[in-house]
């Protein structure tokens, strides 16, 4: 049995939008993947925290935004993390054995990626796509 090809699209959706779905559309369609799950994510250390809508909010908009994609979903998993959010913690914890259910590819862009600190250990373990 394959593994299924998931990207982790992870941002703070504040708000979704229309690129947001059209790039996800586009990894499922042009680039391999059998889903894509939208992580919210609760507090970017990029972003002031004030200008952030409230977490739930952003969560249900992403859940309203994506019905009707099935091969979306929206993940609250960094809700559980410390703040602030950083992508690397997310996939540190995505490469721990319990969690190699799939095969994980993390959506970044390349503003998300050239800022992310000590990210060579999640390299080796993950697929990007930037």
């Amino acid at each position: 049995m394959a593994k299924t090809k998931t990207g982790i699209f992870s941002g703070s959706f504040n708000p979704i939008h229309i690129g947001h779905l059209a790039l996800a559309n586009y990894l499922c369609e042009f680039e391999g993947l059998d889903e894509v799950w939208f992580m919210v994510t609760p507090h970017n250390p990029f972003k002031n925290q004030a200008d952030l809508w409230p977490d739930e909010l952003r969560l249900q908009l992403v859940q309203l935004a994506i019905e009707g994609y099935p091969r979306f979903r929206v993940s609250d998993f960094e809700f559980h993390l410390p703040r602030p959010s950083y992508t690397i913690h997310t996939t540190m914890i995505w490469s721990m054995p319990v969690v190699r259910l799939v095969t994980k590819a993390l959506c970044l862009s390349i503003r998300s990626f050239n800022s992310r600190m000590s990210i060579d250990s999640a390299i080796n373990t993950n697929y990007f796509i930037v």
